[in-house]
């Protein structure tokens, strides 16, 4: 019997922290009996598949990639569509997208919306990861994580679902305002998309970076209504924020999370508002006191990973070019540039890369 193999992107850490090339030969993965086997066609590097590698959060070999496009090439012989959503009733040739991780739907954690807490969340994954050639799904991914990709979308489109759907769900756990405000600070793929979705509900909108071209980026595609560099433009953002009700603004979004950013959140956020936390730290520890939460009676929400309910809508949103994603796709490459978008990522050029597995290297 002949073993198959294909190229997987591994974690392998060296003096740099990159990852291992495409070079990497496993065994191609055979398809679950209920579920599908994927050749996959496209995906994005997420800023927690960054931390893994940088941080060493991962063993040695772990296979990343959990915002995939692919294309179903094997269904298995007991899979069945859910009888509830006749969308599942997928075919091989199906390009879908596909999110990771599936919550049991029943547990605790799921009946009190901390799905992302669910122990069948945390098991379930794509197998054996997303940055290799084929992976499968299960069942439960077919059922709940997986959305037949129209023909007018792109897969590097398509590929922002899951991100989008965890903005959502941030945007959804701060609750709705009268008159709302907010502060997103890092205008990253993440900080500029979640400045989309409050300008979209109704919110004032105020964008922050240190970064020039991520600052002309905001600006150009008016996804704030204002953009200031936090230090060199201080006395225009502080202008802004004596234009609010309160002389401030009612929730502060923070996509990085240091000294400097918690620091900045509390000298911006109003008594009574919202520090949003849309990451973790970085190497260095931060320090938080709970008396200035307490006595200024500060919320803090955070928002790791979305629920079902957010990757409809995001997925909805995507498709009816309701949000804005182009400009944001800087770096479309080849899987075999790995290396190079991972150090454009971490060196804060690219806003977003997207991988293509095609053989010519190209995003459709």
């Amino acid at each position: 019997m002949t073993v198959e193999t294909m190229g997987a992107i591994t974690v392998a850490y060296t003096p740099e922290a990159f990852p291992a090339l495409w070079e990497t030969t496993i065994t191609k993965p055979s398809c679950p009996i209920d579920g599908a086997l994927i050749r996959t066609l496209g995906g994005g590097l997420c800023g927690t598949d960054v931390e893994k590698i940088q941080q060493q959060k991962v063993p040695v070999g772990t296979i990343l990639g959990h915002e995939m496009v692919g294309e179903i090439v094997e269904l298995g012989a007991n899979y069945t569509p859910n009888s509830t959503n006749p969308e599942t009733c997928f075919s091989v040739g199906d390009r879908l997208v596909i999110a990771h991780h599936v919550p049991c739907g029943i547990c605790h954690f799921c009946l009190n919306a901390s799905p992302s807490s669910c122990e069948a969340f945390k098991a379930s994954n794509l197998v054996p990861g997303g940055f290799t050639q084929f992976f499968t799904v299960s069942q439960g991914h077919l059922h709940h994580t997986c959305f037949k990709v129209p023909s007018h979308i792109a897969t590097r489109e398509a590929a922002c679902t899951e991100p989008l759907a965890c903005v959502l769900r941030a945007v959804r756990r701060v609750g709705n305002l009268h008159n709302g405000s907010v502060a997103v600070v890092g205008l990253g793929f993440i900080g500029l998309l979640a400045s989309q979705v409050f300008k979209h509900q109704g919110w004032q909108v105020l964008g922050l970076d240190i970064n020039p071209n991520r600052l002309a980026l905001a600006s150009i595609t008016d996804y704030c209504h204002s953009v200031a560099h936090p230090t060199e433009q201080e006395p225009y953002w502080q202008e802004w924020l004596e234009a609010q009700p309160t002389g401030k603004v009612d929730v502060v979004c923070l996509t990085v999370v240091n000294e400097a950013t918690l620091a900045l959140a509390l000298q911006m956020v109003r008594n009574g508002g919202t520090l949003l936390l849309m990451a973790g730290q970085g190497k260095q520890p931060v320090s938080l006191n709970p008396s200035v939460l307490y006595y200024r009676e500060i919320n803090v929400v955070t928002s790791y990973s979305p629920a079902l309910e957010d990757l409809q809508q995001a997925f909805k949103l995507i498709t009816t070019r309701a949000v804005s994603l182009t400009p944001l796709l800087t770096h479309p490459l080849s899987i075999h540039q790995f290396a190079e978008g991972f150090k454009a990522y971490t060196q804060g050029e690219a806003i977003k890369v997207i991988f293509s597995f095609a053989e010519d290297g190209k995003l459709v």
